[in-house]
């Protein structure tokens, strides 16, 4: 004990439980982990739970350890729970959990361990529940050994009952590996499966179906076999049925991205020894059958997508819902995609996403894009505003349907995307106005101002409640614009918006649920405050709408704030996308003023404008002189004209003087009695560039007064 004592008694403990131990010893310790761990000994428990994860015993025979033994499984939950409780061991005891839970997955997926429990199926009771469970433990990967041995001859025919009765048991995970296989399959059973997949019940088996009713190949008793499972799955007419609207249907669910479309996650153990998910591609080998090649689960639904759009396209190849889903999946892809190879999963593509979704103008791109916006998907919604952008006209920019998804996208809670459609917008030149079309260009006043002055709204019915809302605006840095009780009065006719804050008190608080449709129909993001009853219950009702927040009546000034934080940073630009925004929306504004079509005015950004002419640097502020000297208004004249006479100016002030002479020019003389002073100061010390560009606007100047009624005094 003396010894003991020196050492201490968990460094001697550590010392003992080091040796190397043996996968025949892991029983042992696992049991010692879980007594020491339920008896409170924790320095015993840490050292005999540190010597299994150092053995050489793997996460499936970890796993075999537990399932074989009920006492030890129920009594090593217990442990898992205590341990979790205690700092000593919480890290340790989640390891060993995750790593017997990973066995298990392991066990299942097992080939040889699915193969060896089919024969199960004849045996004793007991024989054929532990195949049984071994089989639907397997989920997806029982299908290829289930179909090897339904294919058999040599498998005893009750066994091959049995395993008939069970796929449809597998349930969804099922579907996929079934539906790839019943092209190849013998017709009895295609019968058989056909049977299976409309027991199932899930109805993304229909295509499968579908084409081998329609196939010249298959043999009458298949055909109707499969039109059977198709009005089971809930298609009335498999005689008229559309198979490549099929498809698309298909593909769109993919990349709406349903849960229940893809199977429990495959983990993979890289070789850094962490633990990624995969998802299974299954396909079909004439040498051996079926086969999986595996992708990551970010790329699952847009490969599958992908690959249903590919054969919607094959059978109707002009087909416009076909051909957007086609562009939609592959413009998805190739922002998730990174370094993974995809050629064993994927048909090649002869030409890029954005090809396809330019050729055919913007009917394509304007479905891309409504995907987007259903979505909420911000980068594939960008790149179809960018086909938009390089195809569509003024008298195409609308379609004129029920729908128009650039009108969303005017509103959508990503401020590059709000930004992209006003300068696609823009950029068409519209000789109409439309509804929506005067958000266009405050947005982009916005956006050359790189994004900043973030503005708001304050909806709320007493004094009390719009006072909260204005100080959480201001204090997390937004510009309240406007504040009311209702949401007709207060809010700003095609205002560009960031944010408004709606407060409801009993009663009105007290019908919330209903109010899904107004909130979505203001198109802009919301944050809405309720008491914590009417927001428990109106949350499900709620949550659905896109761009809205939630938060509580209750909710103290830093939680207010937190809120507001998360909601600027969802939104928030990063420096480089701000100067390109600002460049490309002075440049479009530029555009604007000098052709001045009658659907946009530039005049409509003057307060962005002037804070640029007049704070902004080098290319920016020009740029915004520039629109300024386009612009047929006072305002815009004398904003141009302050810039180029502060004495701050700097070495472009000869250039904002000759922008403001050509607007004196073309629309008149609109400048103050201080302009003109000031200007004559300056004539007095002005030389060089400077000097002459004065001149040239005292001289531009002259010839207009005696012809210009615009002339003021003050």
């Amino acid at each position: 004990m003396r010894f003991a004592h020196r050492l201490g008694l968990a460094a001697l403990l550590v010392t003992i439980f080091a040796l190397p131990a043996r996968a025949a010893d892991a029983v042992l310790l696992l049991e010692d982990f879980v007594h020491y761990s339920l008896t409170a000994q924790v320095d015993l428990a840490a050292a005999s739970g540190q010597t299994l994860l150092d053995s050489d015993v793997s996460d499936a025979e970890l796993a075999n350890i537990v399932d074989d033994d009920p006492s030890l499984r129920d009594r090593l939950t217990r442990a898992f729970r205590w341990g979790r409780e205690i700092p000593q061991l919480e890290e340790m005891s989640g390891r060993i959990e995750k790593r017997v839970e990973l066995g298990r997955l392991d066990q299942a997926r097992d080939e040889g361990r699915i193969e060896s429990a089919i024969p199960m199926l004849g045996g004793t009771r007991r024989e054929r529940q532990i195949g049984a469970g071994r089989l639907l433990a397997a989920g997806e990967h029982a299908v290829p050994p289930a179909l090897r041995a339904i294919n058999s001859t040599d498998l005893p025919s009750n066994i091959r009952l049995e395993l008939v009765r069970m796929l449809p048991a597998v349930g969804r995970e099922a579907v996929h590996p079934l539906v790839v296989a019943l092209p190849h399959l013998p017709a009895d059973q295609q019968v058989l499966i056909a049977d299976a997949l409309a027991e199932i019940g899930y109805p993304h088996a229909q295509a499968a179906l579908l084409s081998l009713y329609q196939s010249p190949d298959a043999s009458v008793v298949a055909k109707e076999a499969s039109a059977d499972a198709l009005v089971r799955l809930g298609l009335r007419d498999p005689a008229t049925a559309d198979l490549s609207a099929l498809h698309t249907n298909m593909a769109r669910r993919y990349l709406s991205e349903l849960e229940h479309l893809r199977a429990r996650p495959v983990r993979v153990r890289t070789q850094d020894g962490d633990i990624t998910q995969r998802q299974n591609i299954w396909q079909w080998d004439p040498t051996i059958g079926l086969v999986t090649v595996t992708v990551p689960g970010r790329l699952y639904h847009p490969v599958m997508a992908a690959r249903h759009s590919h054969a919607a396209r094959t059978i109707a190849p002009d087909d416009r819902a076909a051909l957007a889903t086609f562009v939609a999946a592959n413009l998805r892809l190739s922002h998730r995609l990174g370094d993974e190879d995809l050629s064993a999963v994927l048909p090649e593509l002869d030409r890029s996403p954005a090809f396809y979704a330019t050729i055919h103008g913007p009917d394509v791109a304007r479905d891309v894009l409504a995907m987007a916006m259903d979505q909420q998907d911000a980068e594939l919604a960008l790149d179809a505003l960018d086909a938009m952008g390089r195809v569509a006209g003024s008298s195409d920019l609308i379609e004129g349907g029920d729908r128009e998804p650039l009108l969303e996208a005017l509103v959508f809670d990503d401020p590059r995307v709000r930004f992209e459609a006003a300068l696609v917008t823009a950029a068409a030149m519209p000789d109409t106005a439309f509804p929506g079309s005067d958000r266009v260009v405050p947005l982009l006043g916005r956006a050359a101002l790189g994004g900043a002055g973030r503005l708001a709204a304050v909806v709320a019915a007493d004094d009390v409640a719009r006072h909260r809302g204005v100080e959480a605006l201001e204090t997390a840095g937004y510009r309240v614009v406007a504040v009311g009780s209702g949401l007709d009065s207060t809010l700003p006719n095609g205002g560009a918006l960031d944010l408004v804050w709606i407060e409801l008190a009993p009663p009105q608080s007290s019908g919330a649920e209903y109010a899904a449709p107004l909130l979505e129909s203001i198109g802009l993001p919301v944050l809405l405050v309720l008491p914590q009853n009417d927001l428990n219950r109106a949350r499900p009702a709620l949550e659905s709408v896109p761009g809205l927040t939630l938060m509580q009546h209750a909710a103290s000034a830093d939680a207010a704030a937190n809120v507001l934080s998360e909601i600027t940073q969802r939104d928030a630009l990063n420096d480089a996308q701000r100067r390109i925004f600002a460049v490309r929306a002075l440049s479009t504004l530029r555009d604007l003023a000098a052709i001045s079509p009658r659907g946009l005015s530039a005049a409509d950004a003057l307060g962005p404008l002037t804070q640029l002419v007049n704070q902004g640097e080098g290319g920016q502020q020009l740029l915004a002189g520039e629109v300024l000297a386009n612009i047929d208004n006072a305002q815009s004249q004398r904003a141009l004209l302050d810039a180029a006479l502060a004495p701050d100016a700097g070495e472009d002030r000869d250039r904002l003087l000759d922008l403001a002479a050509g607007s004196v020019r073309r629309f008149g003389d609109h400048t103050t009695r201080r302009q003109r002073d000031d200007l004559a100061a300056l004539l007095k010390d002005a030389t060089g560039a400077e000097a002459e560009a004065a001149a040239r606007l005292r001289g531009s100047l002259a010839s207009n007064r005696a012809a210009s009624p615009n002339v003021v005094s003050q």
